[in-house]
This record gives C-alpha cells, structure tokens and sequence, in this order.
C-alpha cells in the first residue's frame, strides 16, 4: 500500500519522466559542424559592424581539427 502511494507521488511529480529524459539526452551525441556559417566577419562597435582601421584580418580555427573556421576584422586599438 505504501510503496503503491509513493510510486503515485513520484509519478505524479514527474520524477521518473526527469530521469528518463536526462538519462536519453545523455546518450545522444552532439552535432558538430565542419563549416560553420559565420555571418559576423566585422567588429561591432558604437551599435555598428565595421571593418578594421587598417583592413587586418585574423583566422578564427577549430581547435579540435586546426581548420579555419572563417576571417573576421582584426581590432586594434586607435
């Protein structure tokens, strides 16, 4: 009778639901992207994106293969 009760209380306070959903969140895998779409290349400055003073540049890479993820403007200061 009372293992009964608490099975309802666990149930209905979604204990179970918690720890079946954390336990198959768990299992699954991330999703890496080889080539990530980078949409900001300029620095965001003042509520504006603007290139560089002086045009540099510098290369953004993935640490976890050493690919170049994208080009972004190189701030400096003035």
């Amino acid at each position: 009778m009372l293992s009964k009760l608490l099975c309802r209380q666990v149930l209905n306070h979604g204990f179970r639901l918690t720890t079946r959903a954390s336990s198959a969140s768990a299992q699954q895998k991330p999703v890496v992207e080889r080539k990530p779409d980078v949409k900001y290349h300029k620095l965001f400055i003042n509520n504006e994106f603007i290139d560089s003073t002086n045009g540099s540049t510098f290369e953004v890479i993935n640490p976890a293969t050493g690919d170049v993820i994208a080009e972004v403007a190189d701030g400096s200061e003035v």
